[in-house]
């Protein structure tokens, strides 16, 4: 059962954005906008194609994670720590030193699969306060403070949100430096 955790860990882990730009560019994505280890940051300076590749294997990453999971038939707290070894993986990758992204791609993978609906109200907020803040930052803390909330009153599980809520703190660690900018001084 915890073996699934870790296999996300390692799929996530799997650096898509670095691997995508050192092949179009020969680059390094560490080196190039803000850093990140992501598939926006690959959009905005390496390009659409490369930018689409790396979102389309970073959702396909939690995707495959998930569906190993639902496969198994592991508990249902277990489905959502899938979901975090993901983002632990893919934000903290040990074969880049520990330097990744910040997880909304497979994030948005696994929830596909294994709880659509806290995916469709976790990112149609991220969306809307995205339109209103426009800092996408904010707008992803926003989003993501509400989805332990919402798992819980879906699966009435107070496991559930506990796991919920460990990622809600990991997407905001990952997200701190844009709180930053929005709020100076």
């Amino acid at each position: 059962m915890y073996g699934v955790i870790f296999l996300a860990y390692i799929l996530g882990s799997i650096p898509s954005a670095y691997l995508v730009t050192k092949i179009f560019t020969g680059k390094d994505i560490r080196e190039i906008g803000s850093g990140n280890i992501g598939a926006m940051n690959t959009f905005r300076n390496i390009g659409f194609i490369p930018g689409l590749i790396t979102f389309c294997m970073d959702f396909g990453k939690g995707a495959l994670a998930a569906n190993i999971a639902l496969c198994l038939k592991t508990e249902r707290w277990v489905l959502y720590a899938v979901i975090l070894g993901l983002v632990l993986g893919h934000n903290w990758p040990p074969i880049l030193k520990f330097k990744g992204g910040k997880g909304l791609a497979v994030t948005a993978g696994a929830l596909v699969l294994i709880d659509i609906k806290a995916g469709l109200v976790v990112f149609a907020v991220l969306g809307i306060a995205t339109l209103v803040l426009k800092d996408t930052d904010i707008a992803t803390i926003i989003g993501f403070a509400v989805y332990p909330f919402w798992i819980y009153i879906i699966q009435n599980d107070i496991n559930v949100f506990l796991v919920g809520l460990i990622q809600f703190g990991v997407i905001l660690v990952k997200h701190l430096s844009g709180v930053k900018r929005f709020f100076p001084g």
